[in-house]
């Protein structure tokens, strides 16, 4: 594990988190003895590439609906398949396991 520098971005005591960005990736820093002034540079252990950890995403969760030129459907995709699917077993006399139901057909 090697050390790299870190600017304080403000006035911190000791034991302080924060965030620092490092080569492109995030990495938690906590504040040594004594704390540290605005502006001033100080070390922290750094995992080197290869390391795990948590990583950001490169999109985020509904980075699907930016590009798409329908965004509602999205929704058609996730929740009325559902719904369909509930219908048709319905139909069918059949329960949420494709298993026939004990319900006597109703004549109408």
């Amino acid at each position: 594990m090697s050390e790299v520098k870190v600017v304080a971005p403000s006035d911190l005591n000791e034991g302080y988190e924060f965030d620092a960005k490092v080569d492109g990736k995030v990495i938690k820093v906590v504040v040594p003895e004594g704390g540290v002034k605005e502006g001033e540079e100080f070390m922290v252990p750094f995992a080197a590439i290869g390391s795990t950890g948590p990583r950001e995403f490169k999109h985020s969760l509904c980075s699907c609906c930016e590009t798409c030129p329908c965004p509602c459907l999205w929704a058609f995709c996730c929740y009325f398949d559902v719904i369909f699917l509930g219908q048709i077993l319905q139909r069918m006399k059949l329960n949420f396991l494709g298993q026939p139901t004990s319900e006597q057909p109703t004549s109408e």
